[in-house]
């Protein structure tokens, strides 16, 4: 197990890999620091950028760790958000026209309390191009969620 959630100022990120296969990954999407989370009515906001990161990098920890084990058949992935002390709304932050740091929240974008849980299957034996692909269906699935 991996875990950085004994540091007080940076993103809380949980890790365990188990030998039968099984992967749990638990990144969180808002950093801690002095200040309390915000009140509850106020949206949490979801970087497009980050999810999108996170979905690569635990799209190619679970295909290493399948190859590690050397396991032979596909692996069914479960990725979901979910705000911390119960549901509140979420809002989506994206960047448009390939403007890299400059995120905004898009007026038509939806702001869901929770949202559904994505799924996809990922084979060891695929490219890194296939595991890409898994990566980007799963980034897709929870945007959609947001109406973006």
């Amino acid at each position: 197990m991996c875990s950085t959630l004994e540091l007080p100022y940076s993103r809380e990120i949980l890790v365990e890999l188990h030998y039968d296969g099984t992967v749990v990954v638990a990144i969180s999407q808002w950093l801690r620091g002095k200040d309390d989370e915000p009140a509850e009515a106020t949206p949490l906001t979801v970087s497009d950028q980050l999810l999108r990161s996170c979905c690569c990098d635990v799209i190619a920890l679970v295909q290493e760790h399948q190859r590690e084990l050397r396991l032979d058949c596909t692996q069914q992935l479960t990725v979901n958000l979910i705000a911390p002390h119960g549901p509140r709304p979420l809002e989506a932050s994206t960047s448009f026209w390939g403007h890299v740091g400059m995120e905004s929240v898009p007026n038509y974008s939806r702001r869901p309390h929770h949202t559904q849980p994505v799924h996809a299957v990922l084979s060891p034996t695929g490219s890194d191009v296939e595991a890409s692909s898994v990566a980007d269906i799963v980034h897709r699935d929870i945007l959609a969620q947001f109406g973006i």
